[in-house]
């Protein structure tokens, strides 16, 4: 087993999940949990798990945080003057997906 495959934070399933390698003769617990690689595919914001779930709320996550540091930018900047709030959330979010767009190019060529 590939370390990015061990469990990132491993909690025992249950405590009678213990077994015996009968050739090694030691004791092993089956883990549940995240593996190391899901662990930081999500605090990276990378959707590369290999799970088509998780790497759906990996993406939509990253959208959203993008999204909020564009929000960010526009309200501190002069850009904001005449826009509504409903507009300043579209804008936002348009430049998020563009951002989004753009790196998703980028990363198939």
């Amino acid at each position: 087993m590939r370390n990015s495959d061990m469990p990132a934070m491993p909690t025992p399933e249950d405590l009678e999940g213990y077994y015996k390698d009968p050739k090694t003769c030691k004791w092993f617990v089956p883990f549940m949990g995240l593996t190391k690689l899901e662990a930081l595919c999500i605090r990276l914001g990378v959707p590369e798990t290999g799970d088509p779930d998780l790497d759906e709320i990996i993406r939509r996550s990253e959208r959203k945080r993008l999204s909020g540091l564009a929000m960010q930018g526009v309200i501190a900047s002069d850009v904001n003057m005449n826009m509504t709030e409903k507009q300043i959330a579209g804008f936002a979010i348009s430049q998020a997906d563009a951002l989004l767009a753009e790196l998703e190019k980028e990363q198939a060529q």
